[in-house]
C-alpha cells in the first residue's frame, strides 16, 4: 500500500487541509511531519484510521472542527469529510468517509450515520464504485483493521506498544492480522477442521 494524498474537511482542528505524500519521483520517497504537541499530529494520524474504519481513539466522539459546530445554525448542517488517495498493487484507491452533524435549536449538536465510499481506478484507466455492502471487505484486504494500529499511531504509543508486545499482549493479534493479511486463514481453518486424531492416519501422517 503506497499513500499518495489524505484531504480533511471539518475533522477536528482541520477544517481545510490536505497533504500529497512522497512518491519517489526526483528521488523523494519520504514524508515527515513534525509539529509541536497540540498541533494536530495525533489528529493527523486518527484521520487515516476513521477513513479506513470509521473509527478513532478520541474519548470525544464528536469529530467536528469546534469552530464549525459554534458557527454553524439549525438551517446549515455542516459535514466532515476525510478522502484518502492510495495505490495498492496495480490499483489506485479513493477512500471518502463523510458524516454529516446538525444543529437543533436547542443548540444541541447530532451525527448522523457515517457513509463510505471506494473508488477503484486500475491500469488501464477504467474506474469502478465499490459496492456499499462489500466496503468494508475491500478495506479489510488492503490492511485488516487488527494489522493497521501497527502502521498509523502517534509516537506516544512507540513505547507502549513495544512492552504490551514484549508482554505478548498484542502477538496473537498481530499474528492474526497477518495470516489474513496473506490469506492463510483458510488453510489454517482447514487444518484444525482436519486435525487427525491419531499421527498414524494418512491426514496425520500428511
Amino acid at each position: 500500500m503506497l499513500l499518495e494524498r489524505i484531504k480533511l474537511v471539518n475533522f477536528r482542528q482541520f477544517r481545510n487541509e490536505s497533504i500529497q505524500f512522497a512518491n519517489g519521483e526526483n528521488g523523494k520517497n519520504v514524508t515527515i511531519i513534525l509539529g509541536e504537541n497540540g498541533t494536530g499530529k495525533t489528529t493527523f494520524a486518527q484521520a487515516f484510521f476513521w477513513c479506513l474504519y470509521g473509527e478513532t481513539e478520541f474519548t470525544d466522539k464528536v469529530i467536528l472542527n469546534r469552530i464549525v459546530a459554534r458557527e454553524m445554525t439549525p438551517e446549515n448542517p455542516q459535514t466532515v469529510r476525510v478522502e484518502l488517495s492510495l495505490k495498492h498493487g496495480e490499483v489506485l484507491y479513493t477512500l471518502i468517509r463523510e458524516q454529516v452533524y446538525r444543529k437543533e435549536y436547542s443548540g444541541k449538536i447530532k451525527a448522523d450515520n457515517t457513509t463510505f465510499s471506494i473508488a477503484r481506478r486500475d491500469h488501464t484507466g477504467n474506474t469502478e464504485y465499490v459496492k456499499k455492502s462489500l466496503c468494508e471487505a475491500e478495506v479489510k484486504s488492503i490492511l485488516p483493521k487488527e494489522l493497521s494500529r501497527y502502521f498509523f499511531f502517534d509516537g506516544e504509543r512507540i513505547e507502549r506498544m513495544s512492552k504490551d508486545i514484549s508482554q505478548d499482549k498484542k502477538a496473537n493479534d498481530f499474528a492474526e492480522a497477518v495470516k489474513g493479511l496473506l490469506g492463510l486463514n483458510a488453510i489454517f481453518t482447514a487444518i484444525q477442521h482436519f486435525k487427525p486424531t491419531s499421527k498414524y492416519g494418512v491426514i496425520g501422517s500428511y
